[in-house]
């Protein structure tokens, strides 16, 4: 397990403790939802050269992956958070694959929580 999985299921489970099961389930459903719809439209924003849209749809990742402790995530969009400035020069579509994959770990975690 990377340890973005590791932490996401670490918070989950503080979250759980904290707020309870019902709250936490939300908690996961909604990141389902949220998340995959995002790295879609910010993939879709990229081959359309949307930058500003992309740019704010990367921003909200970001906050949705650090609330959930998905600490590589977040700071990948972070990075593309800056893709419309002029001094940008990341390879946008290798991090938004590499936030496929992160994803692509987080999932199964996800649907666990969710369905407690």
């Amino acid at each position: 397990m990377s340890d973005d999985a590791t932490q996401l299921r670490e918070r989950l489970q503080q979250l759980l403790e904290l707020i309870g099961a019902e709250e936490v389930k939300t908690v996961a459903e909604v990141a389902l939802e949220e998340i995959p719809k995002k790295l879609v439209s910010i993939e879709e924003g990229i081959a359309r050269n949307e930058l500003p849209p992309v740019s704010r749809l990367a921003h909200g990742l970001k906050g949705d992956t650090s609330t959930l402790g998905i600490d590589t995530m977040a700071a990948i969009a972070k990075t593309l958070e800056g893709i419309d400035k002029p001094e940008f020069t990341e390879d946008s579509n290798a991090l938004v694959a590499r936030l496929k994959v992160l994803y692509a770990e987080a999932e199964p975690i996800l649907k666990e929580f969710s369905q407690a």
